[in-house]
């Protein structure tokens, strides 16, 4: 067959000369060209006198010519979803061209042989019900990852697998042989929990990864594996080890294995899990650096060589063999002991720099404890004295456990200490170094500590009991404080430091704050459940970026600083927020919140309508929250200045829809049963009930009426509707099931990511109707996803 040279030039100055077969079809040439200059997520469309058909001969469509140009447009996931669903789309020739991932779920797709895949497409992933063989079905030649799961439990013998095809999973009911099933570019390989077939036939010589499910306990008696790095076995599996893999660098066995290892079959191996039977003394290969044993491990350590190379060492929960003669590689850097240990700490490396002790561990340390240790952990039963104890002089990090108890009066801390926690029963006056610069106090802990100095340290946190007095206590350098439940002590009193960058109170605090001096740097001030004190004479730091207010706050907020940027309320607030806040990017509001958000009207300076919520990028309502009455919303034009920078609106648990009822609306009206359709809007009114969204709009069917609906008697809960809302700056959109009819008047011209939570139908039907989301890369909804990259 002919060929001719053919020379194709991009908008942008690309050219590339490609050789041509004389029959060749513009689907076949887009295919070759793709990978010469397409991007990745984009249609790419070929121009000669006008745009070529994909399905009629080049050669004959060009005549003479031997240029084309070419264009490349970014792929448009709605066009794609709509052709995936079956419903009419503008161009469904095209529509799934630059598609480079599409996810099936529940019973999206029954017959995939009748679904045109895109040449683009990267990743496919097919879930739910599920279970048609594969025979008839063209998958992309560029297909890399490929997810059978769910119901699937087809043999694949006979299925052309592209070539490229880098990852298989295969889902928990699929168990078949994969005798002549070719993977020659395979890398990773997931089998499901069903899987109990025998491995000797699979022809995958590029695998990297391979994990096997529950059930699989075949032998592995003349596998070939020369390139496999990763190996993960499940439940099941306990047979012999007689595997060489001369790359393999991790291996995890599952609950059942208790069988002894070769070394010699695994010289490059560096992680060694094993699972929760395994009881017996074993070869350990030469490279490995980290070792973790499981539940039921109690062998002696007599007789076990660590290989030198070892930098992790982990027993399970019942390990409390004796260490007397153990011996540990002398750079070990990570001891740790599972809840059983109670053994006398001996031949611990010289190197170790981690040691973490187990809840019953409760013995007397003395000099045992090697002086390169860094960080040290104690368990639940931990309470013996620390007088006669020599801790390390590197140690940076020490923490002790519930049952502690033990007074700190003549205990010789280290130089170095910089973080020391304590467990919940502590309860000692504080003699502690002057290095330390983070302090961390237990539950019990409520000693007085006037005259206690820290002169570096930076992090100060209270347990639930703690309150004493602040007062003459030297805390220089301290940038984070935190009080517990029971804190509810005057501050007028105590000189808080300049330096200190977060202040959070616990729920009983509720003292006045109109003669206490707030750092100047403060940047974070959080507020427990019970403070509900006025504001109006408090100086809140200009530095101030985040407040948060427990739920019974519910006072006045006129003077807060601009420079907030994150500002929460709780359960009861409901106050007018008609102040200035030039910075706030998220605000979150309580369930009893019903107050307007509409922005102040211009000033007489003629500068325009101040800069209120403008850059607002979250909006958080809880549930329940049904804030400002209709009367109050604004203007159309305040709404859409107050979104227009938004980029995230949330709504906790859900989304609940309104009635308005005359002039007024509450979070109590619902919107419900309509037996007959409705002649007015009046009449909707009165047969307004209890009913959900979707059941509304499948009893009254669209209407010339149906817009005028929406704007006078339902809105969402957020107080934003839709069908003025405009947000150009969206990039990133995930909502309930309740609001997806919001979408339809929405104006969204950047959205990239939108995810529904919804019946596909429904969405459907509401997106007809909907502007197109020209720029939509990303669309999850009901049981189909859709990605271009």
């Amino acid at each position: 067959m002919a060929a001719f040279n053919l020379q194709v030039s991009g908008l942008d100055g690309q050219v590339v000369d490609v050789a041509v077969q004389e029959r060749c079809t513009g689907r076949e040439l887009l295919q070759h060209l793709r990978p010469l200059v397409g991007k990745r997520g984009c249609l790419l469309r070929l121009l000669g006198d006008e745009e070529l058909d994909l399905d009629s001969d080049v050669h004959q469509q060009l005549g003479k010519r031997r240029h084309i140009s070419f264009l490349q447009v970014p792929c448009n996931a709605w066009e794609a979803w709509k052709t995936l669903r079956g419903v009419e789309c503008k161009d469904p020739s095209r529509s799934l061209e630059g598609v480079t991932e599409i996810r099936y779920e529940m019973t999206a797709v029954d017959v995939l042989e009748h679904v045109c895949l895109p040449s683009t497409l990267e990743r496919l992933s097919i879930g739910g019900r599920f279970n048609q063989a594969l025979t008839r079905v063209a998958l992309p030649e560029n297909l890399l990852c490929l997810t059978l799961g769910g119901n699937f439990k087809r043999s694949l013998e006979k299925v052309a697998l592209p070539c490229r095809l880098q990852s298989l999973a295969l889902g928990d009911l699929w168990n078949h042989s994969l005798e002549n099933v070719s993977l020659p570019e395979l890398w990773h390989l997931r089998l499901g929990a069903s899987f109990d077939q025998s491995l000797a036939s699979l022809a995958a010589p590029k695998l990297r990864s391979l994990r096997l499910g529950e059930k699989f306990n075949q032998g592995l008696e003349n596998l070939s594996f020369p390139n496999l790095e990763t190996l993960e076995f499940g439940d099941s599996f306990n047979q012999p080890m007689d595997l060489h893999l001369p790359r393999l660098l991790h291996l995890t066995f599952g609950a059942r294995f208790n069988q002894g290892l070769h070394a010699d079959l695994l010289p490059l191996l560096e992680r060694l899990k094993f699972g929760h039977d395994f009881n017996r003394s074993t070869d350990l290969p030469p490279s490995l650096q980290h070792l973790e044993f499981g539940y039921f491990f109690q062998q002696s350590l007599d007789k076990v060589r660590f290989p030198s190379s070892l930098r992790s060492l982990c027993f399970g929960h019942s390990f409390d063999g004796s260490l007397v003669h153990a011996t540990f590689p002398e750079h070990l850097e990570h001891l740790t002991f599972g809840h059983r240990f109670d053994q006398r700490l001996q031949g611990l490396p010289s190197g170790l720099r981690q040691l973490t002790l187990g809840a019953n561990f409760n013995q007397s340390l003395g000099e045992v404890l090697p002086r390169s240790l860094q960080v040290l952990t104690f368990g639940f039963r931990f309470n013996e004295s620390l007088d006669a104890v020599l801790l390390p002089d590197g140690l940076e990090d020490l923490s002790f456990g519930w049952s502690f108890n033990q007074s700190c009066e003549n205990v010789k801390w280290p130089v170095k200490l910089r973080r020391l926690s304590f467990g919940a029963n502590f309860n000692q006056p504080l003699v502690l170094p002057g290095g330390l610069e983070t302090l961390v106090l237990g539950e019990n802990f409520n000693q007085p500590l006037q005259g206690v100095n820290f002169p570096r340290l930076k992090h100060l946190t209270f347990g639930y009991r703690f309150d004493e007095t602040l007062e003459n206590v030297g805390l220089p350098s301290l940038e984070s404080l935190t009080f517990g439940s029971l804190f509810n002590r005057p501050l007028e009193a105590v000189e808080l430091p300049q330096s200190l960058r977060s202040l959070a109170f616990g729920d009983r605090f509720n003292q006045p704050l109109e003669h206490v001096r707030l750092p100047g740097r403060l940047e974070h001030l959080v507020f427990g459940g019970k403070f509900n004190r006025s504001l109006d004479q408090v100086r809140l730091p200009q530095s101030l970026k985040r407040l948060s207010f427990g739920e019974k706050f519910d006072r006045p907020v006129d003077h807060l600083p601009q420079s907030l940027e994150v500002l929460h309320f709780g359960e009861d607030f409901n106050q007018s927020l008609d102040c200035r806040l030039d910075s706030l990017v998220s605000l979150s509001l309580g369930e009893n919140f019903d107050q307007s958000l509409s922005s102040r009207r211009p000033r007489a300076s003629g500068l325009g309508p101040r800069k209120n919520w403008l850059d607002l990028q979250e909006l958080t309502w809880e549930w329940g929250c049904c804030p400002s009455p209709w009367s109050t919303i604004g203007d159309s034009e305040s709404w859409s200045r107050a979104w227009q920078a938004s980029t995230r609106i949330t709504r906790k648990r859900g989304m609940s829809w309104c009635a308005k009822n005359g002039s007024e609306s509450s979070s109590k009206d619902r919107v419900g049963t309509v037996e007959k359709r409705p002649k007015n809007v009046a009449m909707l009114k009165r047969h307004v009930a209890s009913m959900s969204r979707e059941e509304l709009f499948s009893t009254w069917s669209a209407t010339a009426k149906e817009n005028d609906f929406r704007k006078q008697v339902l809105r969402p809960a957020t107080g934003i509707d839709w069908v003025w809302c405009q947000l150009p700056s969206l990039r990133h959109l995930n909502f309930g099931s309740r609001c997806v009819e919001s979408l339809v008047s929405a104006r969204l011209p950047h959205l990239q990511t939108l995810v529904c939570r919804h019946s596909g139908y429904i969405f459907e039907q509401c997106m007809e109707r909907a502007e197109p989301f020209c720029r939509l890369l990303h669309l999850e909804c009901g049981d189909i996803s859709v990605g271009c990259a």
